[in-house]
């Protein structure tokens, strides 16, 4: 039986009954449930498995198994909500029944404690106030009672002290070191302990801040909500006055940290605590370096800036864009980290130095950050003056090996990352050769030889046993060269134009070839000499009038021995038909 914050009520999880929720109508929402954008053609429904409401793609991008009453097999589609209310359930069962022991250990451990002190007394564990359930940090809520000002809100955390590094795992240096961090902009700890084995845990109280993180204020949520509900609202963007005034301030906490040698690659929204004048902010969990915790950004390990500066980049990207930046560890393998989406212009220029920069780029310290206009300027702050503690060489040569721990620790993490990136790669690409069997490469064989065969199929059929392209040759060669002008004008009739052709070829036509001369006359056929009887042929030919004509014989020798004889035998033959 878990909490189900949706329905605010307990929901067992295990029953026999089918769970699987009625799906609301898809004509019934217009807009997602949680981001509040309207749905389009490119922003698409979806329904969560478990509660059965209509969410965006980026809303409902959860897929977690559901218990078996629900009748899915596999990962299913839940809203973020869903997913926190199954995950809390899979915390509380089976192979994580480990995690919820050390939750519920710390928490034992935090009741104890706070018997031996009278002004504190325990209100409550918070599951999930900064981020999901997790073995590194239990908090839990405190009562701290004080004669002058009655009562006020602690938060209690509870680490495991074996994770710290060998050179700050001393109780006495730990309580030492936290002591002597005293800056405006840190939240310092009421109380500091670390209990001996064989509980071996770090104990730190600090004073809860009711207005929340920088995280919660960008998602305008209580910080008393649980991480699977604040975090699920869609987020809002600070104002440039606002950003400038916070970030000027977490500016001068980081060189308080880097003037002493302090690593604190652990700063983030949700670590920016914000005051109750909503216009001062306290950096807190900066004891994260001496208890070896990892960083909750993924830091790229650029040469250009420290952990810290990107730290605080990652931290301006969310003020002026209002979401967390994508890195490595947020994008799928294979496809490159987002650029830095259009902002307002003086911003983008910071957050282009410090994540996309240039050979030519200067590389971006704190020191140049505090003197750029947009913090130096426009935030009417003024900082107060910070008396740096004095440490001995003992001390500095231990945050030296504790920086050196941190540093090696956050280039493990981002080596880590960039071999698991280049396996899935390779397995990507093995997954896709073996999905080529061999039937897909038999019919990428087939599409190959029907297109050889179309491409050099012949116009007419062959015959049998005869060649399509030798065939083909010979048939166009013969069609030329039998008639050059039919295969011209049959080439020009073939040819679409939008104006209209000329008739005149724009190429000369070669001449027909000359039609054979007549023989010539043998030499003992003697012509007739030109006489009077010839005019009057003539004359009688054109008045048509045949009775004047005289009969006259020919011979079929004669008639083939002379062109003029033959004409004049035509000519006969024509007038006795009339």
């Amino acid at each position: 039986v878990v909490w189900d914050e949706r329905k605010q009520a307990f929901v067992d999880l295990n029953a026999s009954t089918d769970a699987r929720p009625e799906w609301a109508p898809d004509d019934s929402a217009t807009a997602c449930s949680i981001c509040l954008e309207d749905f389009s053609f490119f922003r698409r429904k979806h329904h969560c498995r478990h509660c059965g409401q209509i969410f965006c793609w980026t809303c409902s991008d959860y897929f977690i198994e559901l218990p078996r009453n629900f009748g899915y097999t596999g990962p299913q589609r839940t809203c973020q909500a869903c997913y926190g209310t199954i995950k809390d359930h899979q915390l509380a069962t089976g192979a994580n029944q480990s995690k919820r022991d050390v939750f519920n250990e710390d928490i034992l451990t935090a009741q104890n404690y706070i018997r031996e002190s009278p002004e504190f007394e325990f209100d409550r564990a918070l599951t999930d106030i900064g981020h999901r359930i997790s073995t590194e940090k239990t908090f839990a809520l405190l009562d701290y009672h004080l004669e002058d000002s009655g009562i006020t809100k602690q938060v209690i955390s509870v680490t495991d002290f074996t994770q710290a590094p060998s050179a700050s795992a001393n109780s006495k240096f730990f309580r030492f070191m936290l002591g002597k961090l005293q800056h405006p902009n840190l939240l310092v700890p009421v109380k500091v302990d670390v209990l001996p084995e064989p509980r071996n845990k770090a104990i730190v109280i600090r004073a809860f801040c009711t207005k929340g993180s920088l995280r919660d204020l960008l998602y305008k949520a209580s910080p008393k909500d649980p991480y699977t509900k604040k975090y699920s609202r869609k987020p809002v963007k600070l104002s440039l006055s606002t950003i400038a005034l916070y970030g000027r301030q977490i500016l001068e906490a980081i060189k308080f940290f880097q003037s002493i040698g302090y690593p604190f690659p652990h700063l983030h929204s949700s670590n920016v605590l914000v005051a109750q004048d909503g216009k001062k902010i306290f950096i807190s969990e900066y004891e994260n370096s001496l208890l070896g915790l990892k960083p909750r950004y993924f830091l790229s390990q650029t040469e250009k800036v420290t952990p810290e500066v990107e730290c605080f980049g990652n931290i301006l990207y969310e003020m002026i864009l209002g979401k967390p930046r994508p890195t490595l560890q947020d994008t799928k393998p294979g496809e490159p980290v987002p650029l830095i989406p259009p902002c307002e212009v003086t911003v983008y220029r910071i957050l282009e130095n410090i994540f996309e920069p240039n050979s030519d780029t200067e590389p971006v310290t704190v020191e140049g950050l505090l003197q750029h206009q947009l913090f130096s300027s426009e935030t009417g702050y003024s900082p107060p003056s910070v008396e740096l503690p004095k440490l001995t060489s003992k001390v500095t040569r231990i945050l030296q090996e504790v920086s050196a721990s941190t540093v090696a620790l956050v280039s493990s993490i981002y080596n880590t990352k960039q071999q698991e990136v280049k396996q899935a790669i390779v397995d990507m690409a093995d997954d896709l050769n073996l999905s080529l069997s061999a039937k897909n490469k038999a019919q990428l064989r087939k599409v190959h030889t029907v297109a050889t065969i179309e491409t050099f199929k012949p116009s007419g059929k062959p015959r049998r046993g005869s060649k399509p392209a030798k065939l083909k040759k010979s048939t166009s060669q013969q069609k030329v060269t039998s008639n050059p002008i039919k295969q011209k004008e049959k080439e020009n009739a073939s040819t679409p134009s939008a104006a209209p052709v000329s008739k005149a070829p724009s190429q000369p036509i070669p001449a027909p070839p000359p039609t054979p001369s007549a023989p010539p006359p043998p030499k003992n056929v003697k012509l007739p000499p030109p006489s009077a009887g010839r005019g009057a042929l003539l004359d009688s030919i054109r008045q048509n009038n045949k009775g004047k004509l005289k009969k006259v014989e020919v011979s079929e020798k004669s008639s083939n021995a002379s062109g003029g004889d033959d004409l004049q035998a035509a000519i006969m033959r024509r007038m006795q038909k009339m």
